[in-house]
């Protein structure tokens, strides 16, 4: 049987990036790819495997014409060279790919740090040499590239063959580099800069003298970091900072996480042609690179460096110099780091007195804004983009697969969007000047006239947007102001265009609420005596509609329906509005709906009405106290005509929905879409617990069903949430920012500093497909607009986690429509689970976010039905999750339904492995720690929520390592040892039949000790090959690198013991040398009838091999000497195939149903797990 291997899909950090005009290539793993930029999108035009294993570390590329560029990636020793042409349709307006032409891989003498294209020269170059580049090697060696078209029958076509030779203009030292620069001055000179291992930046040059032949000579080598530089960058002649002549500079990045720019300017001298011999060269090349103590003798603050960097909270990656279009002016820096931050820099001069100081640096770098959008840690590469318009875009590729582009901006932090710009700032007298048409100037900076504090009695209390641009804003004096922002379609500036004066109500003097819905074009004013007050706009000013017994604390609006929450009083208000005349609104109906301070307290902080059907309808509330309470109305038609005020019934109380903090916004979403009124459906809330929390309730039997609740990233201050297109959005304060944020893409769209969440403001979601809107906020006194159209960056290519997958599980579950989807859980040491669907066109796309854990993840696992996901991590950390799969836009709704309590007074004990049965009435689950023990407990479907403990054990001194529950009555475990042990046990009574107790198993004991590894078992699987005798083979990968196989079956019972303990039927079979490190990921697999084992490592080979089970009465003689005792069982590998993922931890099969292993289907996806994910498709 023929068995082909294929990668179809690697998802692993991007390791490069570089643009040119409208295409970006980025490295992941070995794979290049191309991206062609259509303006607010960009397009995947092809996929090329460059390297057979050696992942890409850099691209350079050269543009020969708008439609043909020629392309050098590079990664360790090799290089490749690419010859890349446009595929146009025929009114040459549309990109349908590009044709790629690869030339044959070379093989440099050591690893290159930077490559580049050296400067053309049409006189001299032949027609056949496509061009030169320079090197730089990991030690400091320059290497010169000649790439040539060797097709003599196509002489200089850009089709011809490309070839690459390789000689050396300098050789290698002792210096060992962790970054290099070069930049071509001309043909004849190229200047070099290199970070060391030490912390020294050597600064030189090479220069090929047609009198005195090639000349290298070091000008410089700079002292002052206090670790490894990872980044260093030459910049261009520049005008200088201070404005007097052009000077050259030289940025570096390191471990100590700072960015120091140096003058190099004085360093090159251009004119020298003296020849340095080799020996002194060699010498200045290898004093400074930690091998000698010269490196410490010299002061820490090199009179070179100019200025250094503060901003970055770990080690700094990359820095290089960037040049905004014009008319922006200065020396700009681009920066990313372990953080996963990118950050823009300018070098500006200090003031006299700074500069009068002996000691103190020349000039300030100034760190103007960040972004942080990627997960986890590390972004690897950056590329800037320009656009044919002349705008900027910073290009970002992270360990966590993604790629994003953002506006380059030139601004402070604030300015974040696609088009928004900075937020512009009013105070009182600015709305009153613009209120009587008073210029206050064009400049958004010259809008700040005056800045009141807030203990005078004139600020601004409340704001609420009453159409997509125009908002109600109060005074502390009682004035009412409507606000115009300008259209989305004129500007991307928030800036007010226009303001009038409303009303003056001395009512609303000194204290003030404004609520409005923007369907309906209406607003509510309240003041502190009870008096209700409306607008709609074009009214000349407020109609007061009503007025109650108290102080109105705050309004909420649903329809016709706005709510009134009193201050201090048992019962809010609920008015019922008739807008048919919107001149001259009627209240047709006050409902008073009564509160509990014992159960929810008094504060209302949201409101929902929900229409059920034509007899009743629903009021939904939430609480500060964190609970939700559901009240039934009946209908006005069917009640008294002759009664004024009427009152809701209350009918469920939902207790700690979000805890005990404030639920802050309620959807209903009823669930058939089809049907406005509706009794079932789902309750969407969020809540100042920083949590997402969905509910499934029928209204009328008031049954409840949580089936979604999850923290979100930014905080907990979630303030409100509303759908847009389809993609529930929630918006809030995360630190001093305030955050729009994507629940379905689990992307950040907005974020402005506002100075935090104590504050009033309001929001206004933009209606244009992109998303995004306007906000309004208080700070220092001051009302401050902003709007943003659009996304603050844009997600090139959707990525996973930040750090090493440490944990993988798959399962089909079914959806409401008995539909199935494929879910796949990951779990990372950057403690999240995530769980993905891999879709039909072989790409992963990550459906929710599971935030719980505090330490890595260690292991995950499926319930058979995929109804539970089980988890377990350091620190005992085990949780059990229910997974549902909603309606719509909802998504998969995830509910951590069980905890296990710590046991050990040890807080860093870790959960190293586990295994789940299910019974009929929960689930069996045995846990093994890092302390040598084992633990057996019971989840019951009934009290989802306790994990009732059964009993325990204690290995020798070993750490246990993996377990697996053969049986309900034998678990299984592996240790560092080397040794599988089986630990036998008794229930009291059949599974599902009764409830266990903790008095129902004795202290477990192990047995039938029997060696399988030299040490530790990495990993463990196991299968049933003989149903009818329950016989189960165990399979293990060491870090040996050896995989055993143990057959077991439970043992004949006896007189004595009617249990059928498990027991070893054979010795352990092993098999040496499986692989060449340690073997960590393991999957089992039968297809037709014929069993077949996977198996990865950390040499990152994945291997088939098949297993045919024999008859004990089968010779063994003809069988391989390493396996002569294996008798029992024919081991040969089939295939193997090496994966582009780093350090495998883990592995699971695709495409299976639950709780069997794949059929007789002609393809099998295996996905491999480690520093980032590939699905490995076998071929059969």
């Amino acid at each position: 049987m023929s068995v082909a291997l294929h990668h179809e899909c690697t998802r692993v950090p991007v390791t490069a990036l570089a643009a040119c005009g409208r295409l970006l290539f980025a490295a992941e793993g070995p794979f290049l790819r191309v991206y062609c930029s259509q303006g607010e999108s960009f397009r995947l035009l092809n996929s090329t495997r460059i390297f057979k294993s050696q992942s890409i570390h850099g691209i350079s590329i050269r543009s020969i014409s708008s439609e043909h560029v020629l392309v050098v990636c590079w990664g360790g020793r090799l290089v490749r060279a690419l010859d890349c042409s446009y595929l146009l349709s025929h009114n040459r307006t549309e990109n349908l790919g590009v044709d790629i032409h690869l030339s044959s891989t070379v093989e440099t003498s050591d690893w290159l740090f930077d490559l580049s294209w050296g400067p053309r020269d049409a006189e001299s170059t032949p027609a056949s040499r496509a061009g030169v580049c320079a090197a730089v090697s990991a030690h400091n060696a320059l290497l010169e590239l000649t790439i040539e078209r060797r097709d003599h029958g196509h002489e200089g076509s850009y089709h011809a063959a490309l070839h690459i030779s390789v000689s050396e203009l300098v050789p290698s030292s002792r210096s060992i580099l962790y970054s290099a620069h070069l930049l071509w001055e001309s043909h004849n000179h190229i200047l070099i800069a290199a970070g060391t291992a030490f912390g020294e930046l050597i600064f030189w040059s090479w220069r090929r003298n047609p009198s005195s032949g090639p000349n290298a000579r070091i000008h410089r080598i700079f002292l002052g970091h206090e670790g490894s530089i990872f980044g260093v960058h030459i910049s261009k002649e520049l005008n200088s900072v201070d404005g007097r002549g052009s000077q050259r500079l030289l940025a570096s990045c390191s471990d100590d996480r700072t960015i120091r720019i140096w003058d190099v300017s004085m360093a090159v001298d251009i004119g020298n042609t003296e020849v340095v011999p080799d020996e002194d060269l060699d010498t200045q090349r290898t004093r400074h690179t930690g091998f000698n103590n010269s490196a410490f003798d010299s002061d820490t603050l090199d009179p070179e460096c100019l200025a250094i960097g503060w901003g970055h909270t770990s080690r700094v990656w990359t820095v290089q110099f960037i040049h905004p279009p014009l008319p922006t002016r200065g020396h700009y820096l681009l920066s990313t780091g372990e953080d996963a931050t990118s950050r823009v820099w300018k070098l500006t001069s200090k003031d006299g007195t700074s500069k009068s100081k002996p000691d103190a640096l020349l000039f300030d770098l100034l760190q103007l804004n960040s972004a942080a959008y990627h997960n986890g840690k590390n972004i690897w590469s950056v590329a800037v983009c320009s656009s044919p318009a002349g705008s900027q875009e910073v290009v970002c590729g992270a360990a966590d697969s993604k790629i994003t582009a953002r506006p380059l901006t030139f601004g402070p932090s604030s300015r974040n969007g696609n088009t928004g710009l900075a937020p512009t700032e009013y105070t009182v007298d600015c709305i009153v000047q613009l209120a009587h048409d008073t210029p206050i100037g064009n400049d958004s900076q010259s809008a700040t006239l005056t800045r009141n504090s807030s203990r005078l009695p004139e600020f601004f209390r409340s704001y609420s947007f009453i159409d997509s641009t125009s908002f109600l804003l109060t005074t502390n004096s009682g004035k009412v102001y409507l606000g115009s922002t300008i259209p989305e379609s004129d500007t991307g500036e928030g800036r007010i265009s226009h303001a009038s004066l409303i009303d003056n109500v001395e009512e609303l003097s000194g204290y003030s609420i404004c609520i409005a819905d923007t369907s309906l074009g209406i607003g509510f004013v309240a003041g502190s005596r009870g008096g209700i007050y409306i607008y709609h706009k074009g009214a000349s000013s407020l109609t007061k509609i009503h007025s109650v017994n108290g102080k109105v604390g705050s309004m909420y609006i649903s329809g016709p329906f706005l709510l009134l929450n009193l201050l201090g009083q048992k019962a809010a208000q609920m008015l019922e509005i008739d807008f048919t005349n919107f001149q001259e609104p009627t209240i047709v109906r006050i409902i008073s709906v009564a509160l509990s301070d014992m159960d929810t307290g008094l504060v209302v902080t949201s409101f929902e009405y929900v229409i059920a059907s034509p007899e009743t309808d629903f009021i939904i509330l939430g609480f500060r106290k964190g609970a939700v309470t559901i009240y039934s109305v009946t209908k006005r038609e069917d009640a008294d005509s002759n009664a004024s005020e009427h009152s809701a019934s209350l009918i469920r109380t939902l207790e700690h929905i979000h805890g005990k903090e404030t639920v802050t916004s309620l959807k209903w979403i009823p669930s058939s879409p089809l049907s406005v009124a509706s009794s079932t459906g789902y309750l969407i809330s969020v809540g100042r617990d920083g949590c997402l929390a969905i509910n499934s309730i029928n209204l009328y039997t008031t049954l409840c069903t949580p089936v979604h609740h999850l923290p979100l990233p930014f905080g907990s201050n979630i303030e409100g949430l509303y759908y847009h297109n389809g993609r529930l959005i929630v918006c809030g304060f995360s630190s001093t920012k305030f955050v729009l944020y994507d629940t379905s893409t689990e992307a950040e769209i907005m974020s402005v500093e506002t100075g935090g969440a104590h504050r009033s403001w309001t929001f206004q979601p933009s209606v244009s497909d992109h998303g995004g809107g306007i906000l309004v906020w208080t700070r220092a006194a001051s009302m401050h607009v902003y709007t943003q159209l659009g996304p603050n960056h844009q997600v090139i290519r959707p990525g996973g986690h930040g750090r090493e997958i440490k944990a993988v599980a798959s399962s089909m579950l079914k959806s409401i429509d008995n539909s199935s989807k494929q879910l796949i859980a990951t779990g990372s040491e950057d403690t999240d689970i995530k769980i993905f669907e891999y879709t039909q066109d072989g790409e992963f796309v990550c459906r929710r976010t599971l935030r719980k854990h505090t330490t890595g993840i260690q292991q995950l696992q499926w319930s058979d039905d995929g109804k539970y996901l089980f988890s377990s991590g350091g620190c005992e950390e085990f949780y059990v999750w229910r997974i549902h799969i909603l309606p719509g836009s909802l998504g998969i709704g995830v509910v951590c339904v069980a905890v296990c309590a710590p046991e050990s007074k040890d807080v860093d004990i870790r959960i190293t492995a586990f295994d789940v049965l299910t019974q009929d009435d929960g689930f069996l689950i045995a846990l093994v720690f890092s302390d040598s023990t084992i633990r057996m407990y019971k989840n019951t479907l009934s009290s989802p929520k306790a994990l009732t403990s059964l009993s325990s054990g204690v290995y020798c001194t070993s750490s246990l390592t993996q377990c697996k529950l053969l049986s309900f009555n034998t678990v299984l475990t592996t240790g560092t040892d080397g040794y599988a042990v089986f630990w036998p046990f008794q229930l009291s009574s059949s599974p599902g039949t009764q409830s266990t107790t903790s008095s129902d198993l004795e202290p477990l004991i192990w047995k039938h000790p029997t060696r399988i590894h030299q040490s530790t078992s990495k990993v463990l699987v196991s299968l049933i090959i003989d149903r009818d005798t329950n016989s189960t083979l165990l399979i293990s990968g060491g870090d040996d690198g050896s995989l055993a196989f143990l057959l077991t079956s439970p043992a004949e019972p006896t007189e004595i013991d009617e249990s059928r303990i498990y027991k070893p039927t054979h010795p352990a079979m092993i098999l040496t040398r499986a692989h060449a490190s340690a073997i960590t990921a393991c999957v089992v697999l039968v297809r037709r009838s014929r069993t077949f084992v996977v198996t990865s490592g950390n040499d990152q080979w994945v291997r088939i091999w098949e297993i045919v089970h024999r008859s004990p009465s089968s010779s063994s003689s003809s069988l391989p000497s390493e396996i002569q005792d294996a008798a029992p069982l024919n081991i040969t590998r089939v295939q193997k195939i090496m994966t582009n993922v780093a350090d495998v931890s883990s592995m699971t099969l695709l495409d299976s149903e639950p709780g069997n292993v794949i059929g007789g289907g002609e393809t099998t996806r295996v996905l491999i797990c480690g520093v980032g994910m590939e699905v490995v498709r076998i071929d059969w």
